[in-house]
């Protein structure tokens, strides 16, 4: 079997994986748009809990770049945004056979930077997100399922790769 026959083998099981995960992601979103516009739910105990509230977020993690204009955050979070996950995708695709793990982190960003992608093209430039975090005094910004995707990317590549310098 050739490489591209292996890749395209590969490429039938990841992108229904993808397609799935884009669709919950803007579900979720959608259903944030309508539950949470006039209201948000509170669970959880006085030292950890979890709040949904409904937040549009024209800049990105924390808000950086909110302040930038229309114009500005258009090239910055469409354009640049794009271009990023074109060379995640490259980097992903490269990777595939070889290092499945990395592949495994590559493909949650690439996910997560794709489905608040979708959300800046269909919402003006906006973000959905609907969930904070907090413990004890300690709070997180407000997030969404996307987010996780890429937060835990990262985590999963920064540990793949200090395990992988540790083990040599």
């Amino acid at each position: 079997m050739s490489t591209v026959e292996r890749h395209l083998k590969l490429l039938r099981i990841w992108m229904p994986l993808g397609v799935v995960f884009l669709i919950v992601d803007q579900y979720l979103k959608s259903l944030a748009v309508d539950s949470l516009k006039t209201q948000q739910i509170f669970f959880g105990k006085s030292f950890f809990s979890a709040t949904l509230e409904l937040h549009e977020n024209a800049g990105s993690f924390l808000s950086l770049g909110a302040q930038f204009s229309e114009s500005m955050r258009n090239v910055v979070f469409v354009v640049g945004v794009s271009i990023i996950l074109m060379v995640i995708t490259a980097i992903w695709y490269r990777g595939i056979e070889k290092r499945r793990l990395q592949s495994i982190m590559l493909f949650l960003i690439l996910l997560g930077g794709i489905g608040n992608l979708i959300d800046r093209i269909i919402n003006s430039g906006r973000v959905i997100d609907y969930i904070v975090l907090r413990f004890f005094s300690l709070h997180t910004g407000v997030f969404n399922f996307a987010d996780v995707a890429i937060t835990v990317g990262v985590i999963g590549l920064l540990l793949e790769s200090w395990i992988s310098k540790s083990v040599r």
